[in-house]
């Protein structure tokens, strides 16, 4: 498992985050940085960005997310209009 929060110049946000663990094995990618939810399976690692559960910004939602770690890692977005 990875986390980088992702930011930098150049490429885009999961190109650097991908970018950040090219030396190592991992099977899970966690970044965020742009709080657009994400998920994508790239060259067999699991790339995953929950979103934002405080600022939106131009997404439609508000959204975290879940991994669940057994045999494998399973992640899921969980989206809401209204922050309490």
């Amino acid at each position: 498992m990875g986390i980088v929060h992702g930011h930098g110049k150049s490429q885009t946000t999961e190109k650097r985050a991908i970018a950040a663990f090219k030396d190592h094995n991992v099977d899970c990618i966690l970044f965020g940085h742009s709080h657009i939810p994400f998920k994508k399976v790239v060259n067999g690692i699991l790339l995953f960005n929950p979103g934002s559960a405080t600022d939106k910004r131009r997404q439609s939602h508000y959204s975290y997310g879940i991994l669940t770690i057994t045999n494998e890692i399973h992640a899921e977005h969980k989206f809401y209009s209204v922050k309490e």
